[in-house]
């Protein structure tokens, strides 16, 4: 599916950790399907890898991390 004039938007999901794919499932393919062109801003990581290939998203690897904080 492809936006007014053939531009597809773009949209970035961005995480600080691998396992924080759990709480956005669904959402990078729900876009996609939409017409989005997703991207994954995230570290490197195994359930990043999954989620991409379930998803069918872009990877973009950043690689930090941060300390949990209230």
């Amino acid at each position: 599916m492809t936006m007014k004039n053939n531009i597809r938007k773009k949209l970035v999901l961005a995480i600080t950790d691998p396992f924080c794919t759990a709480f956005i499932k669904g959402q990078a393919k729900y876009m996609k399907d939409k017409g989005f062109d997703v991207y994954l801003f995230s570290p490197k990581g195994e359930d990043v890898d999954v989620y991409v290939e379930n998803e069918g998203c872009i990877h973009i690897e950043i690689p930090f991390s941060r300390e949990i904080s209230i």
